[in-house]
C-alpha cells in the first residue's frame, strides 16, 4: 500500500510589530482556481491502493472574509464526491487512486471558487512602538544568498523609499508598495534571493517576499518569512 501527499503551499510576510488593528470588510470579488496533481508510479511493480490526501482552501481567513462557493474534484476526469474533513484550521479530502501500474499517470484535478472579500486594516501607527524585544533581533539582521540587507544596493534603495520617515508601520507601508510597484510577477522554479529580485525587477511570492524582508531590514524594521 503507498499513500501520496499533496499539500498547496502559501508563502507570505509577517511584519513584527504589533499594533492594535481594526478590520473592517470592504468589497468582495469571486476568484475560481484549478490545481493539477499529477501521481505517477515510477516505480517497476504495481502500485496498489494508492490514496492522496490534498488540502482544501477552507470558508476560514484570519484577515478577510472567504466563502467557498463551488468546488470539484475530478479523478482521471471523472467527477468524484469525496468525504471532506474540516478542523479549526483548514480543509482537506483523502482520495482514493486504486491501482497504479509502472509508468502509469492519474491526474487529480480540483477547482474551487471562493467569495472574498478584502479588508481595510484600520492602523493607527502612533499606537507602532518606537523599539522591539531583544528576541526579535535575529529578524534584523542579513541573510547571505537570501536577505542581503547589508549590501549598499539593498541599503541605498531602503533610504530611497523611506526618505525622512521614521514610524515604523509608517516605513514597512511605503517598502510594501514600492516592492509591488518595483516587481513584475513571474513564477520562478527555485527560490531567488532579494538581490536577484531588486537585479532582475521580477520574481513570485517568494521574491517579492525576500526583497520585502532585506529592504525592512535594511530600515531597521526585523522581518521574516512565514511559509503555510
Amino acid at each position: 500500500m503507498r499513500k501520496l501527499l499533496a499539500l498547496l503551499c502559501i508563502s507570505f510576510v509577517t511584519l513584527l510589530a504589533q499594533p492594535t488593528v481594526a478590520a473592517q470588510a470592504e468589497e468582495s470579488a469571486i476568484y475560481s482556481t484549478t490545481v493539477n496533481y499529477d501521481l505517477t508510479n515510477t516505480e517497476s511493480n504495481l502500485a496498489s491502493n494508492v490514496r492522496v490526501k490534498i488540502y482544501l482552501f477552507d470558508n476560514h481567513s484570519e484577515w478577510a472574509d472567504q466563502e467557498i462557493i463551488s468546488e470539484t474534484i475530478l479523478v482521471g476526469g471523472t467527477q468524484e464526491y469525496p468525504t471532506i474533513t474540516g478542523t479549526t484550521d483548514n480543509r482537506w479530502t483523502e482520495i482514493t487512486i486504486g491501482n497504479l501500474a509502472p509508468g502509469e499517470t492519474k491526474r487529480i484535478t480540483v477547482t474551487q471558487t471562493l467569495r472574498v472579500g478584502s479588508v481595510q486594516f484600520n492602523i493607527d501607527p502612533n499606537a507602532v512602538g518606537t523599539t522591539f524585544p531583544s528576541e526579535v533581533e535575529e529578524f534584523m539582521l542579513p541573510v547571505s544568498g537570501l536577505f542581503e540587507s547589508d549590501t549598499s544596493v539593498i541599503q541605498e534603495f531602503a533610504n530611497k523609499i523611506i526618505e525622512n520617515e521614521t514610524n515604523h508601520y509608517l516605513k514597512a507601508k511605503l517598502i510594501f508598495e514600492n516592492v509591488i510597484d518595483y516587481l513584475t510577477y513571474e513564477r520562478q522554479t527555485v527560490e531567488h534571493s532579494a538581490m536577484w529580485a531588486y537585479n532582475s525587477r521580477k520574481g513570485d511570492c517568494t521574491g517579492h517576499s525576500n526583497l520585502f524582508i532585506a529592504l525592512a531590514r535594511a530600515a531597521g524594521i526585523p522581518a521574516k518569512a512565514v511559509v503555510g
